[in-house]
């Protein structure tokens, strides 16, 4: 047995005992979403059909689109769940940057964040705060011109307490920039989404598929009582609702992930249903995700299933 499996399942274990903030902790210590071909959003056929639908242009992101428009500076910068570095493109693209503070409960995540500041030397202040955001008390970090959020708050459950304290930090002219899931909490997906997927196994061509066995409700839900993480998705049904409350809403784009996002979280699911390596490496994967990513846009459009994922920028509430 493969050494590092072996004590993987030791710690998992032994997470039993610990708190669910310990544990979301050691998941993001563990865990690069960059790297995973699981989700959705890596899959490169998906991630341009989509871009090219929201900017015109398959290798431009709506952040990096919202970047060239803003006409007031990024200034001192908090940012949430931002590995990729978000927060520093944005200092690259425009030198009008300040500072940044990276807030996450995760040392690992925090360490990827430091490591990208030292590699683009970029001579402003750079701050990693490592804390659970249902509990932290944000007043103490003084205002910000800009707020980004990068998958981050569907992990998190006290939206009545962190969404007032983010919104008073927020200047006036400031911007918050959100790219979420906001699809069903605890990976609660309705059943016509599901039938979609079990109509996906049962016809896709047999290199893309390790097992045709229908999925169930219970299946998923299993999934998330099993995973690692016990914040992924905890008040996601909740979120949109909440953001709306909170915050004043300039624009918000979806970009679906209702159906792609389910289907390709299969390949965790016992038995594994689909052959990940071949979605991304063979004709017939570029070919069938070609015409997926189609059909789930075509359902959106129709109204028979609500997307799951959505860009927003937002200002500061003030009423």
């Amino acid at each position: 047995m493969n050494m590092k499996y072996y004590l993987t399942g030791i710690i998992k274990k032994l997470l039993f005992w610990v708190s669910k903030e310990q544990k979301t902790a050691w998941f993001w210590d563990q865990t690069n979403t960059a790297l995973s071909m699981e989700y959705w959003w890596n899959n490169k056929i998906f991630r341009e059909f989509i871009q090219r639908d929201i900017t015109g242009d398959a290798q431009l992101s709506w952040y990096t689109d919202k970047i060239r428009q803003r006409k007031t500076v990024f200034g001192r910068t908090l940012t949430f769940g931002d590995g990729y570095g978000m927060a520093a493109e944005a200092f690259l693209s425009r030198r009008d940057t300040t500072e940044i503070v990276y807030v996450n409960i995760s040392r690992g995540e925090g360490e990827r964040f430091r490591k990208k500041i030292e590699e683009l030397d970029m001579g402003i202040p750079c701050h990693f705060i490592q804390a659970d955001a249902n509990s932290f008390d944000f007043s103490t970090l003084g205002f910000f011109d800009t707020i980004i959020d990068v998958g981050a708050f569907h992990h998190f459950e006290n939206f009545e307490r962190i969404f007032p304290q983010l919104n008073d930090l927020l200047r006036p002219e400031g911007l918050m920039y959100v790219d979420e899931f906001v699809g069903p909490s605890k990976l609660k997906f309705d059943q016509p989404v599901i039938d979609i997927i079990n109509d996906w196994l049962k016809n896709l061509a047999g290199e893309l598929i390790s097992n045709r066995k229908p999925v169930s409700q219970n299946d998923f839900h299993m999934t998330y009582r099993r995973g690692g993480d016990p914040s992924e998705g905890i008040r996601s049904g909740d979120l949109q609702r909440m953001l709306l409350h909170h915050f004043h809403l300039i624009e918000s784009t979806s970009f679906g992930g209702s159906v792609l996002h389910p289907f390709f979280l299969t390949a965790n699911l016992k038995p594994r249903r689909l052959n990940i390596p071949n979605w991304h490496h063979t004709e017939t994967g570029r070919i069938e995700s070609e015409r997926l990513v189609r059909m789930e846009k075509e359902l959106i459009e129709a109204g028979k299933i609500q997307p799951n994922y959505v860009y927003f920028l937002f200002q500061k509430k003030t009423d």
